[in-house]
């Protein structure tokens, strides 16, 4: 299937060069994965190397990771190393989601499974832990805990804050906003308030604020 699509892709849109495996936070996802470690270090392998070979000049993202407080996402990242899933064998980057609290905390501020926060040192955390410099790619950020970020105004500075302190990391490929029009979907969890458009269509304050890169 990865090669197939790559290939496609190829074919029909050139331009198109970077890929995610596919798997959503497959470092929490027994379900997916129910062989564990190993199963995703050998589907990661064959993954990546059916899609290089489609498109050499492919780049390609791992693991989309789970980065919630509770889990060692770059303990992670060093086990998939250790069976041989690393830079060049599983991924040329990682995908991660991670979305920073408002205000942005302090670049010094520890990763929240080191007990600190969401924080800029989590990018940093998991290219320590891939044993190159490698460059990440944020495809979940979202504010979905209403009680950090109480209102709209203050939810489309923190949409602001977020977006520009992570483009002003070099290694950051991009950012996608995960919740911006899911409100109805999300009712009675923690991702309700943390849509852009509500349910009705409307588009809340945070949506095209400008922000700086």
């Amino acid at each position: 299937m990865c090669g197939a699509v790559a290939a496609h892709e190829r074919s029909t849109f050139p331009s198109v060069t970077q890929f995610s495996l596919p798997g959503n936070e497959v470092n929490t996802n027994s379900q997916l994965f129910p062989g564990g470690q190993a199963q995703i270090a050998a589907y990661s392998q064959a993954c990546y190397a059916a899609v290089k070979a489609a498109n050499p000049n492919a780049f390609v993202y791992g693991f989309e990771l789970n980065m919630d407080g509770q889990v060692n996402a770059p303990g992670f990242v060093r086990q998939m190393a250790a069976l041989g899933c690393g830079v060049g064998t599983c991924y040329d980057g990682i995908a991660m989601h991670l979305s920073l609290r408002y205000p942005v905390p302090p670049a010094s501020t520890p990763c929240s499974e080191s007990g600190g926060d969401y924080s800029l040192q989590c990018v940093a955390d998991i290219q320590t832990a891939a044993g190159a410099p490698v460059h990440v790619l944020i495809s979940e950020s979202v504010y979905s805990i209403p009680e950090s970020v109480p209102d709209e105004a203050t939810k489309a500075l923190a949409v602001v804050a977020d977006m520009t302190a992570l483009a002003g990391l070099g290694s950051v490929d991009g950012v996608a906003y995960a919740d911006v029009d899911e409100c109805a979907l999300y009712v009675g969890t923690a991702f309700q308030n943390g849509c852009l458009i509500n349910a009705p269509g409307q588009q809340l304050s945070a949506y095209g604020r400008p922000w700086k890169h």
